[in-house]
């Protein structure tokens, strides 16, 4: 039930962002992490991969990088999975 409208995707590589960064230029109810631990950039809590963790008036996901997620080896397959279910959390 989402459109592109309420999506943003953004690139960090090679930049250094902040959580408080991000939330006051794209305010947002669910962000996702792919290959960017979220204390990293200032969350204060470690995230288990596809584990949906809320904080902030925000749900988190935070997931290996879409490079690790790519293909189709057993384990790729076993990440994606993993990875569907966490969203199906998030989205329904």
């Amino acid at each position: 039930k989402l459109s592109m409208d309420h999506i943003a995707i953004l690139n960090t590589h090679g930049k250094q962002v902040t959580y408080p960064e991000l939330k006051a230029q794209l305010p947002a109810k669910v962000a996702l992490y792919f290959g960017v631990e979220p204390v990293s950039i200032g969350v204060p809590m470690r995230i288990p991969y596809f584990q949906v963790q809320p904080w902030d008036d925000c749900r988190f996901l935070y997931a290996p990088s879409l490079a690790e997620i790519n293909g189709n080896s057993p384990a790729q397959v076993e990440l994606k999975k993993q990875l569907w279910m966490a969203l199906k959390k998030i989205f329904g």
